[in-house]
C-alpha cells in the first residue's frame, strides 16, 4: 500500500500494477530466481490487481506447488517495492539538482542585480526602482527554492505471502462438455429419425 496521494507516477497503483508485470521488474525477478525461460512467462503467472481508492496494489501468483507460488509473488512484490525506491530516489536527485542549477542562476544574477542598484546610485535613486523589484522578486523565488519539499513515495507491503492455497482441477466444465455434445449427437439422431418416419 500506499503512504502519499500525490501527482507522481509512484502514487497510482495502476501504474505500479503496470510496472510488476512488465519491462525491468519480471527482468530482475527471473534473475533473482534464476529463472531460464522468458520474463514475461514469468510475469503471465502473476496477476496484479490495483485498488485506486485505498491506494493499494494484490499481487497473486499461480505455480505447480504452493511453496513455488509463495517464492514467486514475494519475490515480485519486493521487485516492484525496489523498483519504486530506486525511481524516487532518481527523481528527487534529479529534482535537487535542477533546484541547485536554478539557485546558483538566481544568486548570481541577485549579485548582478545589486551591483546595478549601486551602480545607478543606491536604493534612494529613482533609476533603481525597476532593479529593487527585480531584486525583490528574485530574492523571493530564492526563498521558495530553499523550502522546496523533496518528498519520497513510500509503499510498505501490508501482507506477505507466507502460505498458498491449492486449487484442485476441476472435472465437471469437462463431463458438462461432453454431456452437451452427446445431448446434441442425440437430437440430431432423433431428428433424422422423425424425419425418416
Amino acid at each position: 500500500s500506499s503512504g502519499d496521494s500525490g501527482a507522481s507516477s509512484a502514487d497510482n497503483p495502476a501504474v505500479v500494477a503496470l510496472w510488476a508485470t512488465a519491462g525491468d521488474v519480471p527482468q530482475r525477478v527471473a534473475e533473482k530466481l534464476a529463472y531460464e525461460g522468458s520474463p514475461d512467462e514469468l510475469a503471465s503467472r502473476v496477476v496484479v490487481t490495483p485498488n485506486v481508492e485505498l491506494g493499494t496494489v494484490e499481487l497473486t501468483a499461480t505455480a505447480n506447488n504452493a511453496d513455488e507460488a509463495v517464492v514467486l509473488v514475494n519475490a515480485f512484490a519486493d521487485e516492484v517495492l525496489l523498483f519504486i525506491e530506486e525511481r524516487d530516489a532518481q527523481r528527487r536527485a534529479e529534482e535537487a539538482q535542477e533546484v541547485e542549477e536554478r539557485s546558483t542562476e538566481l544568486s548570481a544574477r541577485l549579485q548582478t542585480v545589486g551591483q546595478e542598484i549601486v551602480a545607478a546610485g543606491g536604493e534612494g535613486s529613482a533609476g533603481a526602482s525597476a532593479m529593487i523589484a527585480e531584486r525583490d522578486r528574485l530574492t523571493s523565488e530564492l526563498t521558495a527554492l530553499a523550502e522546496v519539499e523533496n518528498t519520497a513515495t513510500e509503499w510498505v507491503p501490508m501482507l506477505r505471502a507466507s502460505a498458498a492455497t491449492e486449487q484442485e482441477t476441476s472435472a465437471v466444465a469437462f463431463a458438462r462438455g461432453q454431456w452437451m455434445l452427446l445431448a446434441a449427437l442425440v437430437s440430431v439422431l432423433l431428428a433424422f429419425g422423425v424425419a425418416i418416419m
